[in-house]
């Protein structure tokens, strides 16, 4: 059984994913998909990759493609390369 806040993934042969603990689909294109998890945010990459099956009563879904990886990205790196991406527009500004 699994606990509350938790999640857990399973990949088979990089083609079947299946998660739980999703809480939303945030993007969901050919290369990419990012989901809302009570992990935070999850982003699988690959080719082809297709839903087939999303409860979010249960928080399920199961995503069928090939999948080139499966990442939980940093808060403090998205924040730091905004900072910076706002720093480079500030100095292209003033130049």
């Amino acid at each position: 059984m699994q606990e509350a806040g938790s999640s857990v993934l399973e990949l088979q042969n990089r083609e079947l994913l299946k998660i739980s603990g999703v809480q939303g689909v945030d993007v969901f294109e050919e290369e990419k998909i990012v989901l809302h998890t009570e992990q935070g945010i999850l982003e699988i990459q690959g080719l082809q990759l297709n839903i087939i099956q999303l409860d979010l009563a249960t928080e399920l879904i199961q995503i069928q493609g090939t999948v080139d990886a499966v990442i939980y990205p940093h808060e403090r790196h998205r924040r730091q390369s905004k900072k910076r991406q706002e720093e480079s527009f500030i100095r292209k500004m003033l130049s």
